[in-house]
């Protein structure tokens, strides 16, 4: 029996063909028709990290910034860590992964002030400017021509110092709050130079330099938008009023060194004399300082000796002699002065001030009037307290008149005195 064979028709063949050009493109590989395996889920994308820029509109060095998350107890770390943020100067400050926005910032300058600002959104608004860049700049050349290093600097706008009630802005300790120094680490030498910028909404400024002595000088009320060189020569320093002091030797050696400090003075200043004070011998020194001072000898063979709160309102006279430095009073010891020479006329200084110029006219002019003669005294003066034993010009020349000129001005005069009387003479 024939069978009889399945041929396709046209639209059979036509089939096959698409299904052959298909299976071509399609890999070899077992499994190619299985079915797509589910897709995997991703893990989420990592949140960014934030940032914020801090910027420093002020004339003051930022030291330290807190940035305090709304409802925390503690404002946390300081964010700029070791680093100072200095004037007009700007960072970027990160803020980390956390979601917080709001902060209560705390910023703390190099003068210790400090600037608060509370919920401040940084998702909103990621930038934190201190100080007003709006203010102007004024700035100064400081020279420094004093004979010594400037060491301090400090300046503020005028009138600083006070609060709004006319009350001092002191410190704790009650001395001025001049803020933070100018100068940093590196001193002005003599002769140098220091450029000073500040932003002040005014033209006026307060300075206050402080040399290498620990004397200070201020200047107030400086107007930095007239003024562009400003010289601190130590001409406006502050101080005490003379004291007339005399000071006797009644050591075996010469005294070749001497100084009087204040007490709240580290250093001895410069010595007092510019010759050495031989045996015996006394001189008068007008001595800018406070009534107590310290005081110090030094002798060629570079010995010393010192002696501490010496009142030297109460002590004008100074009798330096073994054992000076413990003794009750410091004028003990000073043996009564022998009686005047023959044939001599003593002069004691019983004014207030010294005397600075004598004068004996013991001749007679062509004219008729007396002769002024030199003065007697030259560069010395008499101090207070002191005796001058005064000879005539002339042997013989035992009238005379006498002007003694006084340091404040006045004159003291005696019309007739007899230089060969042996006396004493008051001068007041």
């Amino acid at each position: 029996m024939w069978m009889r064979a399945c041929v396709p028709g046209a639209a059979g063949l036509l089939a096959l063909s698409l299904l052959a050009g298909i299976a071509a493109f399609l890999p070899a590989v077992p499994g190619a028709w299985a079915a797509t395996p589910p897709r995997q889920p991703q893990a989420p994308a990592r949140t960014a990290e934030r940032e914020a820029v801090v910027q420093n509109a002020t004339d003051m060095p930022l030291r330290e910034l807190y940035l305090r998350p709304e409802g925390a107890a503690e404002r946390g770390a300081d964010r700029l860590g070791n680093e100072m943020l200095g004037p007009d100067a700007s960072t970027r400050l990160r803020l980390g992964r956390g979601r917080e926005c709001v902060f209560d910032v705390t910023a703390v300058f190099a003068d210790d002030s400090e600037e608060k600002r509370a919920r401040q959104d940084l998702c909103r608004n990621p930038r934190l400017v201190f100080g007003d860049p709006a203010v102007p700049k004024r700035s100064l050349l400081i020279e420094n021509r004093s004979g010594q290093a400037l060491r301090e600097l400090y300046a503020l706008p005028a009138g600083r110092l006070r609060d709004q009630n006319g009350t001092p802005n002191n410190t704790p300790n009650n001395t001025p709050n001049w803020g933070v120094d100018r100068l940093g680490e590196e001193p002005v030498g003599d002769g140098e130079t220091f450029r000073l910028t500040l932003r002040v909404p005014d033209c006026r400024v307060d300075l206050r330099a402080v040399y290498e002595d620990d004397e200070a000088e201020e200047k107030r009320g400086v107007d930095a938008c007239a003024v562009r060189n400003l010289v601190f020569d130590g001409s406006g320093v502050p101080h005490p009023p003379d004291i007339p002091l005399s000071f006797l030797n009644r050591h075996d050696a010469p005294i070749a060194e001497l100084y009087v400090s204040g007490t709240d003075k580290d250093e001895w200043g410069p010595d007092r004399l510019e010759t050495p004070l031989e045996r015996g011998s006394r001189r008068r020194l007008d001595i800018p300082v406070d009534c107590t001072a310290d005081m110090r000898i030094v002798f060629p063979n570079g010995a010393a000796e010192e002696r501490r709160e010496v009142d030297l309102c109460a002590e004008t006279l100074i009798v330096l002699r073994p054992g000076w430095t413990v003794a009750a009073r410091l004028d003990a010891g000073l043996a009564e002065p022998p009686p005047p020479r023959p044939g001599s006329l003593r002069l004691r200084n019983a004014a207030r001030v010294p005397v600075v110029q004598l004068y004996v006219d013991a001749g007679r002019k062509e004219g008729g009037g007396p002769e002024r003669g030199p003065d007697r005294l030259g560069r010395n003066v008499l101090g207070v307290g002191e005796t001058l034993d005064l000879a005539p010009p002339e042997p013989g020349a035992c009238g005379a008149r006498l002007l003694a000129v006084l340091r404040d001005g006045t004159e003291i005069h005696h019309d007739s005195v007899d230089l060969c009387s042996g006396q004493e003479l008051a001068l007041r």
